[in-house]
């Protein structure tokens, strides 16, 4: 029993491990034991396992003269297993309060820990500096343990008890360890598809935006020589090896710059054999997060696609006929690149439809308000060219 609690089963289904937090010291910790057994089989294997846990959710029914009791997110804790599930790899912070070095010190501030399963004598312990590690995976031949560390990929040896930062490859931002064949890894790179730009507007008013953060899916040999984005234009979250082929699961999701794209994080699957991704939308909006994915790329037949099956999920509502309306928008855009300009005309004047109603709806809201209506309404077509300058 503890106040927060997180488990990991082993990829064999016979031991769990447990990270604990709890006011009782002699209760917190990593704590491993067989799946089944009663309390006296388990062991405590760590008494200081890091990162630090942070809260994710304050408990209600506190009594009068108690302290706030906070759920802490532990998941980080629970380290890595190895394939076999024959070992362990988790952080151990020093014992410490703070877990910090003094300031200057060229000393480790944390360990890597490698213990074997079941527990068997003292396990192998490699000294770290910097960041405290994140995103731990074994690679297949259970030899090595990639992590980030202060958005640098290092990889340490358990044979060597050396470890190595990865040359050439900064800012990662998400690792996702190897593939089930083990000759691959990969791992997440910021996209930067333009630079950040400032522009003085002749009213006077001055306007700067620069890229929301979105990902390379980068792919690269098992000693991470090679690498290659294979997919990017989208923020990605959640990414991670299938069990037994070449092929990466993640959600991803196109973050605009300026316009309003609405929200969605549809599902997919890259296949590293033949460079396919397969989506899975559940709704509307993430129908056209697609449709954007393949704007950006300059593929416009199934932009036009995932667009058209978007509007086809739409409702009447008012909301849905201002997304219905930049549906169009998009999708007239993606036709005139295929030279369809009848469907294109059909869907920019929609849209342009759409802006000048809103214009009059406007104009009649702003009359029995007794307000002056706002400027954009005397020239809707300005508006719609603005959005649509804005959409590119």
């Amino acid at each position: 029993r503890a106040a927060s609690l997180a488990f990991s089963i082993s990829p064999d289904g016979r031991y769990l491990l447990c990270a604990a937090e709890d006011p009782e010291a002699d209760r917190s910790g990593l704590w491993l034991g067989p799946i089944g057994s009663g309390p006296d089989a388990w062991q405590r294997i760590e008494s200081h396992p890091g990162p630090q846990s942070v809260p994710s959710l304050s408990l209600e029914g506190k009594r009068e003269g108690e302290e706030e009791r906070l759920l802490l997110d532990l998941r980080p804790r629970l380290g890595a297993w190895s394939t076999g599930s024959t070992r362990l790899a988790h952080i151990r912070l020093p014992g410490e309060p703070d877990g910090k070095a003094a300031e200057g010190s060229d000393e480790s501030t944390h360990s890597l820990v490698i213990s074997s399963v079941p527990p068997q004598g003292e396990p192998q312990v490699i000294a770290l500096r910097g960041a405290v590690p994140q995103d731990l995976h074994w690679s297949k031949d259970g030899v090595r343990v990639g992590f980030l560390s202060e958005r640098e990929l290092v990889v340490a040896d358990s044979a060597t008890g050396e470890a190595i930062r990865l040359g050439g490859v900064q800012r990662v931002e998400g690792f996702m360890g190897w593939s089930a064949t083990g000759d691959q890894m990969a791992y997440l790179t910021p996209a930067d598809l333009f630079p950040a730009a400032y522009v003085m507007l002749p009213s006077g008013v001055s306007l700067s935006w620069q890229p929301a953060d979105r990902h390379n899916l980068v792919i690269a040999r098992d000693d991470g020589a090679d690498p290659e984005s294979r997919f990017s234009g989208m923020q990605i979250s959640a990414a991670r090896w299938a069990h037994t082929q070449p092929k990466l699961s993640f959600w991803a999701t196109y973050l605009p710059t300026i316009t309003a794209v609405p929200p969605g994080e549809p599902a997919a699957v890259l296949d590293l054999e033949d460079g396919r991704v397969s989506w899975y939308p559940s709704d509307v909006h993430e129908y056209a997060q697609v449709g954007h994915y393949y704007l950006v790329n300059d593929r416009y037949r199934e932009a036009v696609d995932f667009y058209g099956d978007a509007l086809e999920r739409l409702g009447k509502d008012a909301d849905e006929q201002d997304l219905a309306a930049h549906l169009r928008l998009w999708r007239g855009i993606s036709r005139l690149q295929l030279d369809n300009r009848a469907g294109a005309a059909d869907d920019l004047s929609s849209f342009r439809g759409h802006m000048r109603s809103l214009a009059e709806a406007e104009v009649r809201e702003a009359a029995q308000a007794e307000r002056p209506p706002a400027d954009w309404t005397s020239r809707p077509e300005l508006e719609a060219d603005r959005v649509l300058l804005s959409t590119l």
